[in-house]
C-alpha cells in the first residue's frame, strides 16, 4: 500500500471553509502576560474577570498563519517547532491576541473569541459540570516520552502476480500479514486505475463512500483539501468522523516520475503509541479521550 504525495487513490476529508466571526457580543480580551519572556504559558484575562492559561507550544502549533492558503489545513507539525521557542512579545487587543515569537520572529494572530471558547470548554471538563468558569491551562505539555526500545517491524511485501495467481492460500498469507502488522506493500501492480478495486474485492465487498468506490487524488490549484496539493501530509486517519470508518484502505500509485520530489510514506502503529503512553504518561493518554479542539475561525473585517 503506497501513499505518495502526488497521485493517490484514497479517501480524504474536505477542509472547513473560513467563517465570518463577529466579536460584538463577546467579552473583550484585556490582558496577556507570562512570568518571563521565555515562560511556558501565557495567562489571558477578559473584561468579565475570566482568565485562562495557554501553553506556548500549543499556541504556536495552532497558529493560523501556518495553514494552507486555500484548504486552511495545517502545514506544520509540533515536532518541527524551533528549539528555544519563547514569547518575544505579547499584545492583548479586545478581539485578538498577537504574539511575536523567538527565536525566529514568527508572528501569530489568535481570535480572542476562539481562545475564550476553548477556555470555557476546558473549564467544563475540569469541573465536570457545564457553565463553570475557572482558571485553566489549555494545551499543557507532558514530559518527554522516551522512544520505544524495540525496532519497528519490517513491512511485509507480496507481489501482485503471486496474489492473483496463488488462489485462496496467497490471499490468506496476504491478509494474515496485514492483520499482524496493519500494513503491507503490494508490488508489481499494473498501472491501471481499476486494479485497486480488483485487489480490494479479494478481501470483500467494497464499501461505497461519498466519492464512490475509488477515485483519483491529484494535485491541483486552489484545492480545498491539502491532500489535493503537493504538500506533505502529516500522520492522520481518514473518515474517522464516520460512524463506521473504512476498516481497510488501498492506495495505488499510478504515476511517479523522476521529477517528483517527496512522496515518502510514514506508517505509525497507533496501538503501540497508545500503549507507550499508557505506561509512561497515563495522564497524557487520559487527555486524548476527552474534549475536542476546533479549528481557529478566521476573523473577517465587517463590510
Amino acid at each position: 500500500m503506497l501513499h505518495p504525495s502526488r497521485l493517490r487513490v484514497g479517501q480524504r476529508v474536505a477542509a472547513r471553509a473560513q467563517r465570518r466571526v463577529s466579536n460584538a457580543a463577546h467579552p473583550r480580551l484585556v490582558d496577556a502576560r507570562s512570568e518571563t519572556d521565555s515562560g511556558a504559558v501565557v495567562t489571558l484575562r477578559w473584561d468579565d474577570g475570566a482568565q485562562a492559561s495557554f501553553h506556548r507550544l500549543w499556541l504556536r502549533d495552532n497558529c493560523a498563519a501556518t495553514r494552507h492558503e486555500s484548504s486552511r489545513q495545517k502545514l506544520t507539525s509540533a515536532a518541527c517547532l524551533p528549539d528555544g521557542l519563547h514569547f518575544q512579545q505579547l499584545r492583548a487587543e479586545p478581539d485578538r491576541l498577537r504574539v511575536t515569537w523567538g527565536p525566529d520572529g514568527h508572528e501569530s494572530d489568535f481570535s480572542a473569541v476562539w481562545l475564550r471558547q476553548l477556555a470555557a470548554g476546558q473549564a467544563d471538563l475540569e469541573a465536570g459540570a457545564p457553565g463553570t468558569e475557572a482558571t485553566v491551562a489549555v494545551g499543557a505539555v507532558p514530559a518527554a516520552v522516551p522512544a520505544a526500545a524495540a525496532a519497528p517491524p519490517s513491512l511485509p511485501r507480496i507481489s501482485y502476480d503471486e496474489l492473483m495467481s496463488g488462489g485462496e492460500p496467497a490471499v490468506w498469507r496476504w491478509l494474515s500479514a496485514l492483520h499482524e502488522t496493519g500494513a503491507t506493500l503490494l508490488t508489481g501492480v499494473p498501472c491501471e486505475p481499476e486494479k485497486v478495486t480488483e485487489v480490494a474485492r479479494l478481501v470483500g465487498p467494497v464499501q461505497p463512500q461519498i466519492y464512490g468506490e475509488a477515485w483519483d487524488v491529484i494535485a491541483q490549484e486552489g484545492a480545498i483539501n491539502i491532500a489535493y496539493t503537493g504538500e506533505p501530509l502529516a500522520p492522520h486517519m481518514d473518515l474517522c468522523y464516520y460512524e463506521s470508518p473504512p476498516g481497510l484502505q488501498l492506495l495505488h500509485c499510478l504515476a511517479f516520475d523522476g521529477g517528483v520530489v517527496g512522496g515518502e510514506t510514514t506508517l505509525i502503529d497507533a496501538f503501540a503509541v497508545a500503549e507507550l503512553l499508557r505506561r509512561e504518561e497515563p495522564e497524557a493518554l487520559t487527555r486524548t479521550r476527552t474534549g475536542t479542539t476546533q479549528p481557529q475561525p478566521q476573523p473577517q473585517p465587517e463590510p
